[in-house]
């Protein structure tokens, strides 16, 4: 339904055939979807998804009826020989009643004989009939919408839902947009504000209730890392059709469709790349939306958002209704379709030349399926041609400098842009390990977000925050962090700091929003006060590995809140990749920390045995 105004929260804009007379009259697009408008909590406006299975029993006794029925269990069964009506005498000779009755008790064995047969067909239907019912009520358990990963095959479970979900978004051409959804999407609180729920589109991974659902509940096998993952040719193993889902985090940002055009216009297989992006704006200032191109498509038809428009999904908001990155990014999390690669960015980035078969080189190349590429960006400016696209620094950031920050029992751990180093390789030949995450710049399998989703009920925490929160919960359930070898993009403005973003948001909330949200990140990390709950369905902790083997191998004292400050001079130079690396398991399914037994202490700078 098309409007006098955009509507920002919770749409998209949909009207592309407005596009080249909205750009060249520089006025906002007047279409957007009805079911992305503001809507008020109200329990009778939330969908819940059918289950469209049916129920087992039923299917079971129509199919027991029918197979029955041809059984010949309604059969008619024929009984002895005729009698003549007449004087009572047998018409028939002695020899012929001798075969009669040979006959009869020929038939009477056929008889008895169909009987056992028939019993015995019923009593073997009727135990495959309790077998199946087990089999499809084992079914129901799993597709209730109360039901969860723990306690009833945690691995059967994760398959189904993960087969189910690939199928549904396989079954439609490449490349498949949430635009067409929006009469499937569900509404979410937002998680300050109690009067507002944004409608959003589900899950990739859901419930059949349409609620969210993760891998995180289970530990990841190869198995199941190989059921995720969609190329643009079905059944090829070509890198090339691998696709790659590009997900953007933009607040009232002009860089942002700059950065898509740098996107498609850098790669060298722009066919295979969807981006989706989280579009926060203000309705009262000219902010270019994401969802625009530079200029006219009648102009410059090549344009990324004119030839790769069905590749390009902007979900808009108000601006007035962001609360730091974690809400924005679980929302762009929705918008991933079962994409082989995902790659987190910021709104203000710039591609080197053939990008994408670069990254996915590099990540390959570690030949570890839980390997996640992570750093921060240097800045454009100075360090990419812009022309050429070829990036002209080869030092890059090493993220490995972490302290506890604040007084008291209000510190926490935290690693900042500032304080990382910024060195050439110390290893060749691959992307090298180090302990932490970076938000700006993250390159993983698909599998990454469906086990680690962003946390949307921790609003307004620093960037730095939700880094240290990804970094472990991500290490619990097995990835790896690497540095990158070589750069791929750059930073295209100047660092605007989480606070400066939030400032606006902060003056109309509670003060102690902040408070409770830290509370929160780090409780269900186990590194707040006592009593805070460290499980969650879905963000908290994994079971692949402790996270006491993290802080021992990364010189991380929590109780004490302290770390040892020399960590750097261990990660940088490549001896913790020499160290750590060739405990690579043998499936390629992550370091196995099992057999890492090495505790980083800075006084004595070595490594103890545990």
């Amino acid at each position: 339904m098309s409007h006098s105004s955009r509507s920002f929260t919770g749409g998209f804009n949909v009207d592309w055939d407005e596009i080249d007379s909205i750009a060249e009259e520089s006025v906002s697009v007047a279409s957007s979807v009805s079911s992305g408008h503001r809507k008020r909590k109200s329990s009778s406006s939330r969908r819940r998804a059918t289950n469209s299975v049916g129920s087992p029993l039923d299917v079971l006794e129509i199919g027991s009826r029918s197979r029955y029925s041809n059984n010949g269990v309604n059969g008619v069964i024929i009984t002895g020989g005729s009698r003549s009506s007449g004087s009572g005498r047998s018409s028939q000779s002695a020899k012929q009643r001798q075969k009669q009755k040979r006959q009869s008790s020929t038939r009477r064995g056929i008889q008895n004989a169909k009987r056992i047969g028939i019993m015995g067909g019923i009593l073997l239907m009727a135990i495959m009939s309790i077998h199946f019912c087990g089999l499809f009520l084992s079914n129901a358990v799993h597709y209730e919408p109360s039901s969860t990963f723990a306690g009833i095959g945690a691995d059967r479970v994760a398959r189904r839902f993960l087969s189910r979900s690939t199928k549904k978004y396989q079954s439609r051409q490449w490349p498949v947009s949430v635009r067409g959804e929006e009469n499937d999407f569900e509404l979410v609180a937002h998680p300050i504000n109690v009067d507002v729920s944004l409608s959003v589109p589900r899950f990739f991974l859901s419930k059949d209730d349409g609620s969210m659902e993760t891998l995180g509940k289970t530990t990841l096998t190869k198995s199941l890392a190989h059921l995720i993952g969609r190329t643009t040719i079905d059944g090829s193993r070509d890198f090339s059709v691998r696709t790659i889902y590009v997900g953007i985090v933009s607040l009232n940002d002009w860089h942002c469709r700059h950065s898509v055009q740098s996107i498609f216009g850098r790669a060298k297989y722009p066919e295979r790349i969807r981006v989706g992006v989280v579009d926060q704006l203000n309705p009262n200032e000219n902010d270019q939306s994401c969802d625009l191109p530079l200029e006219s498509c009648s102009k410059r038809p090549s344009q990324a958002h004119c030839q790769y428009r069905s590749q390009i999904d902007v979900y808009e908001m108000e601006s007035d209704l962001a609360v730091g990155p974690t809400f924005a990014r679980n929302v762009v999390e929705r918008l991933y379709r079962g994409e082989y690669y995902v790659l987190q960015i910021n709104s203000h980035t710039t591609f080197t030349t053939q990008w994408d078969v670069e990254i996915i080189e590099q990540l390959e190349g570690t030949g570890n399926e839980m390997a996640v590429l992570t750093t921060y960006l240097d800045e454009a400016e100075e360090n990419l041609d812009i022309k050429s696209g070829i990036s002209q620094k080869e030092a890059r950031k090493v993220i490995c400098n972490a302290a506890y920050e604040g007084s008291g029992h209000d510190r926490y751990l935290r690693h900042p842009y500032s304080e990382q180093p910024d060195l050439l390789p110390g290893i060749e030949g691959m992307p090298q390990l180090q302990p932490y995450y970076a938000s700006q710049f993250v390159f993983a399998r698909g599998h990454f977000i469906l086990t680690v989703p962003h946390d949307p009920d921790v609003p307004l925490v620093q960037t730095e925050d939700e880094e240290i929160s990804m970094a472990l919960r991500a290490f619990s359930h097995g990835y790896d962090f690497y540095t990158p070898q070589r750069h791929v993009c750059f930073d295209s403005s100047s660092r605007v700091s989480t606070e400066e973003q939030n400032e606006s948001s902060k003056k109309k909330l509670n003060s102690k929003t902040p408070e409770s949200s830290l509370q929160r990140l780090y409780g269900l990390l186990g590194m707040s006060q006592p009593g805070v709950s460290q499980t969650s369905d879905m963000f908290g902790i994994g079971s692949k590995r402790s996270l006491n083997q993290f802080y021992a191998a990364f010189g991380i004292h929590p109780q004490e809140r302290i770390t040892e400050r020399k960590l750097c001079n261990y990660v940088s130079t490549g001896r913790m990749h020499q160290q750590f690396y060739e405990h690579l398991r043998t499936d390629g399914m992550g370091l196995d920390y099992e057999q890492i037994n090495f505790r980083f202490h800075e006084l004595q700078n070595n490594h103890e045995g545990r």
